[in-house]
């Protein structure tokens, strides 16, 4: 990979991105995450990752919640042919 991510952190960016998960205001609870892609891939391992690389924030409610930070997703979801930006 041209930036060091691996598929399923780019698999775990495009859903954060395309669920419009981009600040604290709009996040999702790990569970939320775990039960949509759980079959897909380690939620914890990605998720803990992408963190150490910046890529996603966290904050604790109940359960941690998180979010893309939209400027490193984005070129990241870019680079790799993912659709971003304007959809019209």
């Amino acid at each position: 990979m041209t930036c060091g991510l691996s598929e399923d952190e780019l698999a775990m960016l495009n859903y954060l991105y395309t669920k419009r998960n981009l600040s604290s205001k709009k996040s999702r609870s790990v569970l939320a995450i775990e039960r949509v892609l759980r079959d897909r891939l380690d939620v914890e391992e990605v998720l803990q990752s992408l963190l150490n690389k910046g890529y996603i924030r966290r904050y604790k409610k109940h359960e941690w919640n998180y979010f893309a930070v939209p400027g490193p997703t984005m070129r990241a979801l870019g680079r790799h042919g993912y659709p971003v930006g304007n959809r019209s």
